[in-house]
C-alpha cells in the first residue's frame, strides 16, 4: 500500500492536509490517469512537499473479510420455509 500525506506548516502555501492511499505503485498510475504524461503531472504536484510511506504487509480489512466469509461457509444453512398459499374467496 502506498500512502501519500501532504501538509505544510507554512500558512502561505497549503491550508489543508490530504491523505491518499493506493494499492498501486506510482509506475502503475498511468493505467488510470489517461497515460504516463498525465500520471507524471499529477504525481509531480501530489508529491511536492509530501511524506510518502510504502507499506508492504497483510491488509487488516482483507483478513477480516476472509474470516467472515469462511465462518459463513461453515455455518449450517437454515431451511427456507415455504409460504402458505393465500386462501382466496374465504370470508370471515
Amino acid at each position: 500500500m502506498l500512502v501519500v500525506g501532504c501538509h505544510s506548516e507554512d500558512p502561505g502555501v497549503e491550508r489543508a492536509s490530504l491523505l491518499v492511499t493506493s494499492n498501486l505503485s506510482f509506475g502503475d498510475w498511468g493505467q488510470i490517469f489517461q497515460g504516463e504524461r498525465m500520471a507524471a503531472a499529477l504525481l509531480d504536484r501530489l508529491t511536492h512537499r509530501c511524506h510518502i510511506i510504502e507499506m508492504n504487509g497483510e491488509s487488516y480489512r482483507f483478513r477480516e473479510s476472509m474470516k467472515k466469509n469462511i465462518s459463513k461457509a461453515t455455518q449450517p444453512k437454515k431451511p427456507i420455509l415455504a409460504a402458505k398459499p393465500k386462501e382466496i374467496g374465504k370470508a370471515k
